[in-house]
């Protein structure tokens, strides 16, 4: 079996063009790559859990539904993209995204998501913001 190379950043980069639509794809792209390495930290999990095609166990379940509730919400990835990226049909993700938004009742779960949200704008932010040239005023660096 051949091994297969990683590429570095800079191939990753190098076929981008000054297109504001490729820049969008590739922010993107990114921001759902951020949010499962956030999920995954809170939650103690693996990428491998969560994206696999059993429904797991509970906690599993929930750091999934809480993946697809905070990408939706912070970044307004759509249900359908999101289904494509966690290998989920977009009703499931639509009911997951229920699940954690009847949730937010209780005032613990509350507090953990909106500080969650607070925590991935300002990651966002430092990332995006750095790497699009501060477009929105924000993540610059005051340097």
């Amino acid at each position: 079996m051949p091994i297969k190379l990683r590429k570095s950043r800079k191939d990753t980069l190098s076929h981008l063009t000054a297109d504001p639509e490729d820049w969008s794809l590739f922010v993107v792209r990114n921001r759902l790559r951020l949010v499962p390495s956030f999920v995954n930290c809170v939650f103690l999990t693996r990428d491998a859990h969560i994206m696999s095609a059993s429904r797991g166990k509970r906690q599993l379940s929930a750091a999934r539904h809480t993946l697809h509730y905070l990408s939706h919400v912070v970044f307004g990835v759509n249900f359908t993209q999101l289904g494509k990226f966690t290998y989920r049909d977009r009703t499931s993700v639509a009911n997951g995204c229920r699940r954690i938004e009847d949730s937010r009742d209780d005032p613990s779960a509350d507090k953990l998501l909106f500080f969650s949200e607070l925590a991935l704008n300002e990651m966002d932010n430092h990332m995006h913001g750095q790497v699009l040239g501060g477009q929105n005023g924000a993540g610059l660096d005051p340097r």
